[in-house]
């Protein structure tokens, strides 16, 4: 981004450290720091592989890289941090979706169907978390929204609104230490959504629909046809996920794909109701 040619990072260091950063003999550039920039352990990491196996593995080989991945995923989170905040500034505070017919928050939606099944007998394991008090949730959510690397601003915020609105639901982008597009989490009986913001359908789906007012119906055109290029990708993504599976992970994974799709109807029946 053109912006960001204004952005910059001071990282001081002894120079009994100058061979891990890899710093030249004439003191003026760090070799190996700077190549490591953008560095994802992810897109590194051998199939099958944990994060502690990877790290445990460059350790073990020697790589320098070992001792900088930790510094390259602090100033990731930086940067990707001031892009949120640019984004804020220049587009202004963005409204969470809500239902077009009721004006309510997406999450109050969600909680009212979670509810409802509640009632009816259909329970999760959300429903048989142990009773906790309020401040002890707000607590636990407040912790949970900061490792996921919200800002803490926002974290109190969130915190706070859902369980003051008694919400069962929350849906939230932050960082996960994995490559799925989003993860499901609970703090007592709230159900978590985390949708993955290094993920690439979060650039490309979920930040294109929460877009702020567009200046055009141009603009809008072209926001709804990337949105929906990116949401047929992503199923075809799917099929092609079953399509190399052997034969019994295939016939679980499309009994997945059925109970989801089930799941979904209920939710999806208030956009007509």
């Amino acid at each position: 981004m053109p912006e960001e040619r204004w952005w910059s990072v001071e990282v001081e260091f002894d120079p009994i450290l100058d061979e891990i950063f890899g710093v030249v003999n004439t003191k003026q550039h760090a070799h190996n720091f700077v190549s490591g920039a953008g560095f994802d352990p992810e897109e590194s990491r051998d199939e099958g592989e944990t994060y502690g196996t990877f790290m445990e593995r460059l350790e073990q080989e020697g790589d320098p890289r070992f001792h900088l991945v930790e510094i390259w995923q602090w100033i990731g989170a930086q940067v990707t941090q001031m892009r949120k905040e640019r984004r804020k500034i220049v587009k202004g505070a963005r409204e969470r979706h809500s239902h077009p017919e009721s004006q309510k928050d997406i999450e109050d939606v969600a909680t009212d169907i979670v509810e409802a099944q509640t009632r009816e007998g259909h329970l999760g394991e959300s429903d048989k978390a142990p009773q906790i008090d309020d401040g002890e949730k707000r607590q636990q959510l407040e912790n949970s929204l900061k490792n996921h690397q919200v800002d803490p601003q926002t974290a109190r915020t969130r915190a706070i609104e859902t369980v003051d609105k008694g919400r069962r639901v929350q849906i939230q982008a932050g960082r996960l230490d994995s490559s799925a597009f989003f993860g499901v989490e609970s703090v007592g009986n709230i159900i978590q959504v985390w949708l993955n913001d290094r993920h690439p359908a979060y650039q490309h789906l979920i930040e294109v629909l929460m877009g702020g007012e567009e200046s055009s119906v141009d603009d809008l055109e072209r926001r709804l046809q990337k949105a929906d290029f990116t949401l047929q990708m992503l199923l075809v993504a799917w099929a092609r996920y079953e399509d190399k599976l052997s034969k019994a992970d295939r016939e679980r994974a499309q009994d997945m794909r059925t109970d989801w799709g089930r799941e979904a109807r209920q939710f999806l029946e208030v956009i007509e109701s």
